[in-house]
């Protein structure tokens, strides 16, 4: 548990960085050039590492918890 607890604040950083970068590659406006599909495939990239920082946030309450038991 204690290392599971240790890794996830490095893990939440990485993904929030992602999310940072994708965000600002799909802020401008160049970013729409790209074929239907290649914008598809960065939105759900930034679905799923929103869903996974999500998860990752739970758990790390979780295990907050449990070891303040």
């Amino acid at each position: 548990l204690q290392r599971e607890l240790d890794a996830l604040p490095g893990q939440i950083e990485q993904w929030e960085a992602q999310l940072l970068e994708l965000s600002n590659q799909m802020a401008q406006p160049e970013f729409y050039n790209r074929s239907p599909e290649a914008i598809a495939a960065a939105s759900q990239v930034i679905a799923d590492k929103e869903a996974a920082l999500q998860l990752a946030y739970k758990r790390w309450d979780e295990l907050e918890n449990l070891k303040g038991e």
